[in-house]
């Protein structure tokens, strides 16, 4: 969440630049979206489960993206 938090800006402004690019120059895949609303359940509750087993937390996930994790 912390991380969602302090990126929603830029997460923000690129899906909404993705999506008119969608509308203008790829009209077909609009059709994905409803696919997407149908499978949205299931992916929460599979992400529900693997959110209650993880073994790492937001800021280690930072080092390992970022490059900075130790070896």
């Amino acid at each position: 969440l912390a991380n969602l938090i302090r990126d929603a800006f830029s997460i923000l402004s690129k899906e909404i630049l993705i999506f008119g690019y969608i509308i203008v120059r790829e009209p077909y895949l609009l059709k994905a979206f409803g696919h997407f609303w149908l499978q949205l359940p299931s992916a929460l509750r599979k992400r529900r489960h693997i959110m209650r087993h993880k073994k790492s937390n937001a800021r280690e996930m930072k080092k390992w993206i970022s490059g900075r994790a130790k070896k």
